[in-house]
């Protein structure tokens, strides 16, 4: 039987670029788990905001997190209180800075994680499925995506087992 390897790993360095960037001799599971940290807080913190991706980029001992938002006002907060209570949560769990970035994701409508999330509030919301996978679908295509494939699974529509 021949090995499955995960399509992502073929595409990282080519036409899609690495989550996390830095080099580790000794301590390189501890930087994993601490950029598994870093994600998970920013996503529990800012789950309203369309955060499509969240990039850790280490240099010497500095951290610097860039956040790709759909809606980057409501990630920095008014007067940046967001970003700084976030900085500050951060800093508490892992006893080091970390410099953040923001920056806005120019295409909505094209961002796999981000229409995902879009069609997960809606159907949580109890809107039709059938419909919300058209409408998700027809507005990436009209917004210059090539094709859309969604998959949706579960007791859609409240169907009894």
């Amino acid at each position: 039987m021949g090995q499955k390897v995960h399509p992502y790993g073929f595409r990282l360095g080519i036409t899609k670029p690495w989550k996390s960037r830095w080099y580790a001799r000794k301590n390189y599971p501890d930087l994993i788990q601490e950029d598994r940290k870093i994600r998970q807080i920013i996503r529990k913190q800012l789950a309203a905001a369309g955060i499509a991706d969240i990039e850790v980029e280490r240099k010497s001992n500095n951290v610097e997190v860039t956040i790709f938002t759909a809606k980057p006002g409501m990630v920095v907060g008014r007067g940046g209180k967001n970003i700084e209570e976030l900085r500050q949560k951060l800093f508490t769990e892992l006893q080091r800075k970390v410099q953040m970035n923001v920056q806005e994701v120019k295409s909505i409508e094209t961002n796999a994680q981000l229409i995902a999330e879009s069609a997960a509030i809606q159907l949580e919301k109890r809107v039709a499925f059938r419909r919300v996978m058209k409408q998700t679908m027809m507005r990436a295509m009209n917004s210059g995506a090539l094709g859309i494939k969604m998959m949706v699974a579960g007791r859609l529509g409240g169907a009894e087992i």
